[in-house]
């Protein structure tokens, strides 16, 4: 670091050169100096910017875990009440979309998770064949009312005989579907199909 006439500071490198006489003894030394105040500027900014992406990360690891545990009892619960016969009918029907709904909240945040898991290059995927159909309809039953809501009209032509392949990690892909279609279902705002 080296202070200007004026006052200003800046970092610098300096490349000592000797000096010798005719019999090859010192007599003194060059010094250049390279003034390296940006650089020095770019790198304390890239490590603010990693201490603060780092930082950020282990705050998400975090919520997401403090998210997901309150949801156990509250599944339990719903579990329960659904597979109780002494529970009217209508009611266990209310009990199951609420167990189903927590499910989807606990897969939400397992892909957070993923999301962290990717960023720190620790998720592996596992390929396995999927059932589509089960996925599209499971997804297509949660958005009726909204779609209702939208009047709008879906068709599905479900041709297909054979599994379908999707690279994800276990357990996402009704997650994945419904998300897709809940995006799709969110677009227009009036009829259409």
């Amino acid at each position: 670091m080296i202070e200007r006439p004026d006052g200003v500071r800046r970092s610098v490198m300096v490349y000592p050169h000797p000096l010798r006489d005719a019999q090859g003894g010192l007599i003194g030394t060059v010094n250049m100096l390279v003034d390296i105040t940006e650089q020095k500027l770019a790198e304390n900014t890239l490590k603010e910017a990693k201490e603060a992406a780092e930082s950020a990360s282990k705050a998400k690891d975090d919520l997401s875990h403090e998210l997901r545990t309150p949801l156990n009892p509250a599944l339990l619960l719903a579990s329960e009440r659904e597979r109780d016969e002494q529970v009217p009918a209508e009611l266990r029907d209310d009990f199951a979309t609420i167990r189903k709904e927590i499910e989807m909240e606990a897969r939400l945040i397992d892909d957070l998770l993923d999301l962290t898991r990717i960023s720190r290059g620790k998720l592996r995927l596992e390929p396995r064949p999927i059932e589509l159909h089960p996925l599209l309809n499971s997804s297509w039953e949660r958005l009726k009312p909204e779609a209702a809501e939208k009047q709008l009209q879906v068709c599905f032509d479900l041709a297909a005989n054979s599994l379908g392949w999707k690279r994800m990690r276990c357990g996402s892909s009704k997650s994945s579907g419904t998300s897709c279609a809940t995006r799709s279902a969110s677009l227009p705002p009036t009829a259409g199909s």
